[in-house]
């Protein structure tokens, strides 16, 4: 009799809209909630990813400056070796040549020498900024595509006899770069990092 009771006053329109009443009033509140919920995380998400992707990108980037440093220095070691020799040797100072594929020098009136690896002709066809390079300067020229890129550190020197050479320093591409060891796509480290795994 109460079921009775009941399913005829839901029939009724006053019970109906009571009915009605409490469904929009249970349920609209957690629908509000679930909507704010949701636009909460994702803003919180992605300001956790942008906040990652800045560290990693400074990361990356103070690694490739400490690369080019150290290369500077190799440059300017090999050629105070080539001021003090007159001729380089390379091979006895095999750890300069770590991360670099060739070492030439320039000179306007004699051949190019080349006493380690194999300079292509867009690296020996580089012009040295003289006035830049006579003060100590390192000169760098990144360019080129695919396997024709190269990465190129160009440095005057002094020779014992008073004549001036430019040397020449190709470093490794991928390596000067950090290609397989850096790059900023592979977040999946730092989304496991954030999740605390």
């Amino acid at each position: 009799m109460f079921l009775r009771q009941v399913s005829t006053s839901i029939t009724r329109g006053v019970g109906r809209r009571i009915l009605l009443l409490f469904l929009i009033a249970g349920v609209l509140p957690v629908l509000i909630t679930a909507g704010l919920s949701y636009y909460e995380y994702g803003r919180a998400s992605y300001a956790d990813s942008a906040l990652e992707l800045r560290g990693s990108a400074k990361r990356y980037g103070s690694a490739i400056l400490m690369r080019f440093e150290d290369a500077v220095r190799k440059a300017v070691h090999i050629g105070e070796l080539y001021q003090q020799q007159s001729a380089l040797k390379l091979e006895e100072h095999a750890y300069m040549l770590e991360n670099v594929d060739a070492v030439w020098l320039l000179s306007t009136d004699e051949p190019i020498q080349v006493p380690y690896g194999r300079p292509t002709e867009a690296m020996l066809s580089l012009l040295p900024d003289r006035a830049f390079l006579a003060t100590g300067n390192v000169q760098l020229h990144i360019g080129g595509e695919g396997d024709e890129a190269h990465i190129v550190l160009l440095r005057t020197l002094a020779a014992a006899d008073g004549t001036f050479k430019t040397l020449g320093l190709a470093l490794n591409v991928e390596s000067a770069l950090g290609l397989r060891d850096s790059c900023l796509l592979y977040t999946s480290d730092a989304a496991d990092d954030s999740k605390g795994g």
